[in-house]
């Protein structure tokens, strides 16, 4: 699951958030985008769109990203499979590995390293 954040994920659907947690957040939002504002309110008021919903979709989309990686790290999972680019360039990929990520490969080398491992057909 996700942190829970009003307007962004599914009530019921996410997790009260602690310092730690928030953190990591903070941490890989850095990372994959260190030109957007992390908070919302200073992300809409630079782009001049309202902070009541809906959210602006770019910073939606940020968002959502983080929070998949964040979920990723934070429930220890093994391999975290995209064809985003934005999460394999030379300048992140080692840094998100570093916080935890474990492997970052796209459907197609997932596929090869499950299939070298034999776990799938």
């Amino acid at each position: 699951m996700p942190m829970f954040y009003l307007d962004v994920c599914y009530v019921g659907h996410g997790l009260v958030t602690g310092p730690e947690m928030q953190h990591l957040e903070r941490q890989i939002h850095e990372i994959l985008f260190p030109k957007i504002e992390f908070d919302y309110s200073a992300y809409a008021a630079e782009v001049h769109h309202p902070t009541s919903p809906p959210l602006h979709r770019k910073w939606l989309n940020v968002k959502c990203d983080v929070q998949a990686m964040w979920g990723h790290i934070w429930h220890n999972a093994d391999i975290f499979v995209t064809e985003d680019r934005n999460f394999h360039k030379a300048t992140k990929k080692p840094q998100l590995e570093a916080l935890g990520a474990g492997r970052i490969c796209t459907p197609s080398e997932c596929l090869s390293l499950l299939s070298a491992a034999k776990v799938c057909p």
